[in-house]
């Protein structure tokens, strides 16, 4: 009988073992994901998770236009880093004129969502935002996980 448990028992540990390691990418995707659910969670938020990665909320659909992934658009924006801190902010008397085809992937992806009147809350992993590469002296440190409530103005 010991001579059947042994070889059984050596097979369990190191199949145990052998269990799977993330990745140091996946287990960035993996924590930036739980700090969004978390976030989400805290402030009531209901919002959706997009099949790219990242989380939203229409909160106003908007009547006009719907920008494609290039369109020139007139926005007014806050963004926080998850602890709210503001780091950038284009209010409604100061409208960002931008091409989505230049921004962050989030913004290219997200702003399409809504059309021109239109307000989308967007939470974004670092990959969807800056990744490893920040605007040097924009105050962002890099994989920073970011969240904007962006206003769609109009769409050129």
């Amino acid at each position: 009988m010991k001579a059947t448990m042994y070889p059984l028992l050596l097979l369990f540990v190191l199949f145990a073992a052998c269990e799977r390691q993330l990745s140091p990418v996946e287990e960035l995707i993996q924590l930036e994901d739980e700090l969004i659910l978390e976030h989400l969670e805290e402030e009531n938020i209901d919002a959706v998770r997009h099949e790219q990665g990242f989380y939203y909320k229409i909160v106003e659909e908007g009547t006009g236009v719907r920008p494609n992934s290039s369109s020139e658009v007139q926005v007014s924006y806050v963004g926080r880093f998850p602890n709210g801190v503001v780091f950038d902010e284009a209010d409604s008397t100061n409208l960002a004129e931008l091409s989505l085809s230049s921004v962050i992937p989030g913004w290219r992806i997200g702003i399409p969502l809504i059309r021109e009147g239109g307000e989308i809350q967007l939470f974004l992993p670092s990959r969807h935002g800056y990744a490893r590469r920040p605007p040097v002296g924009s105050g962002i440190p890099p994989n920073a996980v970011l969240f904007f409530d962006v206003r769609l103005h109009r769409v050129k």
